[in-house]
Parts: C-alpha cells; sequence; structure tokens
C-alpha cells in the first residue's frame, strides 16, 4: 500500500512531463467536483486545450436568425440540424439500406429549420452558395415534401418579407 507522501511524489514526477497548461488544469471533473454520487473519478486531462467560442453563430448567420424571429415570431427558428434531424427514408426502406440513407442524411447541416408551435416542420432556410450540394439537398427537400428558401447572403431580406419567403400560403398572425 502506498502512503500519501509516495503518491503526491508520483502526481509530481507525472505532472512534471505536461505542458503547463495540462498539468495546470484540475484532476477531478466538474461532475466528479460536484458530488457524482456513483462514485467520483478523477477525469483524464484533455491533451488539447479549449476555450469557448466568442459567438455561437457567425454575423450573417446570426443576422438571418434575428430576422426569422422578427419576421416570423408564431415559429420555432432552429440552426444547425442536419436533414437526418427532419426527415427519414421511406418506410419500404430496411435494413442496411436504411442505416445508410440516414448516415448520409446526417452528414448534411441545414442553416435554419422553422418550425410552427407544435414543431412541425414549414420549411428550410439555407444560405445560397452555387455548390452542386445545395441542389441535391434541395432534391431532398423536395422530395420529401419540404419548403426550401434559398437566401442570398448579399442581399438578405427585409423581415416583413420573411413570412412571404417561408410561409407562402400563411397569412400573417393577428396582432
Amino acid at each position: 500500500m502506498l502512503f500519501r507522501s509516495e503518491i503526491d511524489a508520483l502526481i509530481t514526477n507525472a505532472k512534471g512531463g505536461l505542458s503547463p497548461a495540462i498539468a495546470a488544469a484540475p484532476a477531478i471533473a466538474p461532475a466528479a467536483a460536484m458530488g457524482n454520487a456513483a462514485g467520483s473519478k478523477a477525469a483524464v486531462t484533455p491533451a488539447v486545450a479549449y476555450s469557448c467560442k466568442a459567438r455561437l453563430l457567425e454575423q450573417r448567420d446570426a443576422l438571418l436568425y434575428l430576422l426569422l424571429r422578427s419576421g416570423l415570431p408564431d415559429h420555432e427558428v432552429f440552426h444547425g440540424l442536419t436533414l437526418a434531424d427532419i426527415i427519414e427514408p421511406a418506410g419500404a426502406v430496411r435494413g442496411y439500406e436504411r442505416d445508410q440513407s440516414l448516415r448520409r442524411l446526417a452528414q448534411t447541416r441545414l442553416d435554419f429549420v422553422v418550425c410552427n408551435k407544435r414543431l412541425e416542420v414549414v420549411a428550410v432556410v439555407m444560405f445560397q452558395s452555387g455548390r452542386q450540394a445545395d441542389d441535391a439537398t434541395g432534391g431532398i427537400l423536395a422530395a420529401a415534401g419540404v419548403r426550401c428558401v434559398l437566401i442570398d447572403p448579399l442581399a438578405m431580406p427585409r423581415h416583413q418579407q420573411l413570412r412571404g419567403l417561408v410561409c407562402a400560403d400563411a397569412p400573417a398572425p393577428a396582432a
């Protein structure tokens, strides 16, 4: 059995070979530090230093998000969902082929998904990039019956125009 002084010496020697950022990191995970009742375990210190991003959305994404929120106050707006989050292969597709289809759908991120208050998908709003992938995504969405709205990032619509673009046949909510 090791004595406390021997354990401290082993820890000191182990930290000696690490970079200063890693050596200074706490050895206990935040969940364990908060009193994890299932048995506190020491966290593995990451080999890479991390920092929090300054903003969740880039400037153009934040602008479109705010436009969508102000132009469609009776809707919910989600950012960064995948095709697999909103559509799925037809019921006839089963087994390996279904799994592969879901994997392909999960690889495509959408800029914004607009839903009604019951969280039913109303439309997908994406920035135009002129890539062939946009056409493929638009084709998949059209086949699933989901409206796809392409927005030019250099000519953003006004928030008053968004209801007409996103909800083509939906009247404005009563004030």
